[in-house]
């Protein structure tokens, strides 16, 4: 015996569809041809009266609780809402993934959902990176194994969208590279395949270049705390004999990150240091200027201060000084705050055309006034 019902939302053929008398939800979602961008955790079947279940038919394939996947009945509605809430989980556990999630959820609950961690997981070392409210990353380090993590266990770790649980394994523990220096996330990450610079740079939240005026200076540390050098970072690789020593690969982050130019890139190794270091804090001045050259950086400086230490020259546009920073974008204006690394640059003031005429008249007039003195002596 058959009979029909309708399946609408995200599934690839929607719309009424025959099934037999003895199928489920999740028959007729097969039979309107599988999920497309359909979340798989909200699935609402409504009755001819009007009455709504909500269903979580993940939880039927991999538990096989069929109350999560009931029969249906004739003219009975499936709708599946588009997928929304989703987190990732890589490393070594049973099925990594990309998985739904509803609200509450936890890591611990994110495991079990991938089959649970592998013999040869390191419990002791799982990482949750999540993008904070500045638009970087931030790498929580978790241990599964004590059940603790940022201060709290993982099973009260609630999931974020677009988390990324990376479970680490014992076996893999040189597959790593370290990023160092001005970026948003220094530290270790895991390396994958082909994986480059810019990748993991990207990873660590990308490099420090619209650095605050008050951040630069010397950080606790004693390191400079000004904007990532984009023209001298470079990649410690130890040499293929084993012999302990290192060479440095230098790496071009203006052509990657400004000019987008991919042919700079690098392909990483096991081990790798990425080392983006603080630009020196430099301003150049170049140009109709009596003495071009580098001047140290003060905070609050404006362009008209540099100009007066470098003398304008006749001729120097001094309203047309551009100012070209590190991130490549390029600002006009003699009253705008000076950042460290930036390059000013005084153009030659530009004749009019009139001018230019009057001159040319002038110059006319002179000769042909010489040419007449000539003829009354």
């Amino acid at each position: 015996r058959w009979m029909r019902v309708f399946v609408l939302g995200g599934v690839r053929r929607p719309g009424s569809h025959p099934v037999s008398a003895l199928s489920r939800v999740s028959d007729a979602i097969r039979a309107a041809g599988g999920l497309s961008v359909g979340s798989m955790r909200n699935v609402k079947l409504i009755g001819t009266d009007g009455e709504e279940k909500t269903l979580d038919l993940f939880h039927f394939y991999f538990t096989g609780d069929l109350s999560a996947n009931p029969y249906l009945k004739v003219w009975q509605t499936i709708f599946v809402p588009l997928e929304r809430k989703t987190v990732s989980i890589g490393g070594d556990v049973s099925r990594p993934g990309r998985y739904e999630i509803l609200e509450g959820e936890t890591v611990d609950d994110l495991i079990r959902m991938a089959g649970g961690a592998l013999p040869d997981a390191d419990l002791e070392d799982a990482w949750l990176k999540r993008f904070n409210r500045d638009g970087y990353y931030e790498i929580i380090k978790l241990n599964l194994k004590e059940k603790t993590g940022a201060g709290q266990p993982p099973g009260e770790i609630l999931l974020q969208p677009d988390d990324v649980l990376t479970v680490h394994s014992l076996k893999r523990k040189a597959d790593y590279v370290t990023v160092e220096g001005r970026v948003a996330a220094p530290g270790k990450y895991l390396l994958h395949e082909n994986m480059t610079a810019y990748d993991v740079i990207t990873e660590a939240g990308g490099v420090l270049l619209n650095v605050s005026r008050i951040m630069t200076g010397q950080g606790a540390d004693g390191e400079t705390q000004g904007p990532a050098d984009v023209y001298n970072a470079y990649i410690l690789r130890a040499d293929a004999g084993g012999d302990g020593e290192t060479r440095a690969i230098p790496l071009n982050l203006y052509a990657l990150i400004v000019e987008k130019n991919m042919e700079h890139d690098v392909v990483l190794e096991p081990n790798d240091r990425v080392v983006v270091p603080a630009a020196h804090t430099m301003i150049s001045v170049q140009g109709m200027v009596a003495r071009p050259g580098m001047y140290g950086y003060v905070p609050n400086r404006t362009v008209s201060d540099y100009l007066e230490l470098a003398g304008t020259v006749s001729g120097a546009d001094v309203v047309g000084v551009s100012i070209a920073r590190l991130d490549g974008s390029v600002l006009k204006g003699r009253e705008t705050i000076v950042e460290p690394g930036d390059r000013l640059f005084i153009p030659r003031k530009k004749i009019a055309k009139w001018t230019g005429y009057f001159r040319m008249i002038a110059s006319i007039l002179t000769t042909a006034l010489g040419i007449e003195r000539l003829y009354e002596d």
